[in-house]
């Protein structure tokens, strides 16, 4: 069986959310049985190589922008996909997002056989409208439009449909009519090879607060949120790191209680400092990769709720808060709990194995698979 996976994100560029996640479906596909499943890769980097056209013509970019069809993905390599599906006999696509709607609606429609398999990494429309609420442009009006086309194609248009949280099926459910076929959570490589004792105690008195993001909407929103409000009124120091988050010390230069960090050679070192990790996020969409990473490093998170969407979370480990006060209360009883300043949690990591590390992906891919083997055997 031949397949060819489609990538929204460069599988060659910085490990995002996106990215991590995207290169973990793409690994499975890789690792299934070469006899029976062969499958090759085009991402928004690779397409502009094999296309006649580029993408910086005016003339392709105005009608990409008028079919509300992922700019990337142009006519010109449209053409080149078709013959390569019509000449290799390709059989099944996986469309590693629900922003090529479009693109699946003409795959479909030349090529009524073939089997598109989508994987939704958060709700396109939520995000869109989170995105228009927090800051108001035309081009954010556009990408609202965009999300919906695509999102409502590609549910339309998919054979199987891949989603990250029994959050987002209800949602998919209210809006278009349809569930998801199978649910496949974040996971991530295992990086923390750390003996549990190297956590020990900190020589502070002050309790230490994690903050990873980068520089992103609803990051943005949510830690300057949590500056504004809860900071102050606690007894820790606040560490935020990110790419691009070095920008927000302009808006509050010397905070005796803040430090912020662009880029660190080791995000590692900053999860073992802290005792504390926070996630603040009160718009946007998906699961958050940096709550499995959190749990990666056997550290307490507490969050809002849309924060643990997706998460099967144990409440000894990740306290759900939804209000300043609520912050500022948990946050002060967990300092009197860790008065010994104990920065590790077995709880949390034993929750990252279970659920959330990549050894994990053939029991959640397993449905998909069986698909592929009923359908295109």
């Amino acid at each position: 069986m031949k397949g060819l996976f489609l990538s929204y994100n460069s599988l060659t560029g910085k490990a995002t959310g996106g990215t991590l996640i995207a290169s973990r479906n793409l690994n499975y596909f890789k690792s299934l049985d070469e006899a029976s499943f062969k499958i090759d890769v085009y991402d928004s980097n690779t397409i502009l190589l094999e296309s006649a056209n580029r993408t910086t013509e005016i003339s392709t970019v105005l009608k990409n922008i008028l079919n509300f069809q992922t700019p990337s993905f142009n006519n010109s390599f449209l053409e080149i996909l078709f013959a390569r599906i019509a000449k290799e006999g390709v059989n099944y696509i996986f469309l590693d997002s629900t922003l090529f709607g479009v693109i699946a609606k003409k795959i479909k429609l030349k090529f009524p056989s073939i089997k598109i398999i989508t994987y939704s990494h958060n709700v396109e429309l939520t995000s869109s409208w989170h995105a228009i609420r927090y800051e108001f442009s035309f081009k954010k009006i556009y990408t609202l439009i965009f999300s919906f086309i695509n999102e409502k194609y590609s549910i339309k248009y998919s054979d199987y449909l891949i989603g990250i949280s029994s959050y987002d099926d209800k949602i998919y459910k209210r809006i278009y009519n349809r569930n998801f076929d199978s649910i496949i959570p974040v996971t991530i490589e295992d990086k923390n090879n750390i003996v549990n004792e190297q956590f020990g105690k900190n020589e502070n008195d002050r309790l230490q607060i994690l903050f990873v993001g980068s520089y992103f909407y609803p990051n943005i929103h949510g830690i300057k949120w949590f500056i504004d409000n809860v900071i102050d009124n606690i007894d820790a120091d606040l560490i935020i790191v990110g790419s691009g988050m070095g920008v927000l010390e302009k808006t509050y230069p010397n905070h005796e209680k803040v430090q912020f960090y662009d880029f660190v050679k080791d995000l590692g070192e900053y999860y073992i400092k802290s005792h504390i990790v926070i996630s603040p996020i009160f718009i946007g969409s998906g699961m958050k990769v940096k709550v499995a990473e959190a749990l990666m490093f056997g550290k307490i998170i507490v969050g809002t709720h849309l924060a643990f969407q997706g998460y099967n979370i144990d409440e000894a480990n990740c306290h759900i808060c939804q209000s300043k006060e609520d912050f500022i209360r948990k946050i002060n009883d967990l300092k009197y709990l860790l008065k010994d300043k104990i920065k590790y949690s077995e709880k949390a990591r034993k929750t990252f194995l279970k659920y959330y590390s990549n050894s994990n992906e053939t029991k959640y891919f397993l449905a998909t698979y069986n698909f592929l083997n009923e359908k295109l055997a």
